[in-house]
């Protein structure tokens, strides 16, 4: 059974970025962050497609960012929020939901091992959700 993890503050969420992402095509997978440091082997996994991942690579809903022994990561996504994995991380990006509205903006993160630190965005706290199948979370400010 998961631990899941929600954060509570108010912020809203651009206008901008939400009508952008409605302008993509439904085919296409909707890039929700970038890469902005990858240090050795950094892969990400979108149902049976595995990319190794390089600096300014887009990541996508749904996908599972992995790093090897000796690799880390760090991803920001559109509305500013930071995530930071370590070595032997495993993490899902399950959910991201930008939107002019701000109830219906959300980020839900799935994370199955490994070390990682988020730094919030311009999305309310109350729109994060973390689930970890077990561990411990500090939570600062």
């Amino acid at each position: 059974m998961g631990t899941s993890i929600r954060y509570l503050g108010k912020s809203l969420c651009g206008a901008a970025v939400g009508v952008a992402l409605l302008a993509q095509p439904a085919s296409a997978a909707t890039e929700i962050g970038k890469t902005v440091i990858v240090v050795k082997t950094v892969t990400g996994q979108i149902e049976e497609t595995v990319r190794r991942l390089v600096i300014n690579d887009g990541v996508s809903q749904n996908e599972i960012i992995s790093t090897e022994s000796d690799a880390a990561s760090e991803i920001v996504f559109l509305d500013g929020t930071k995530i930071s994995v370590g070595p032997r991380a495993r993490v899902t990006l399950d959910r991201f939901v930008y939107d002019p509205d701000p109830s219906k903006c959300t980020f839900f993160l799935s994370v199955s091992q490994g070390v990682f630190r988020l730094v919030t965005g311009s999305m309310a706290h109350q729109s994060y959700q973390i689930k970890t199948p077990n561990g411990t979370i500090g939570v600062r400010g």
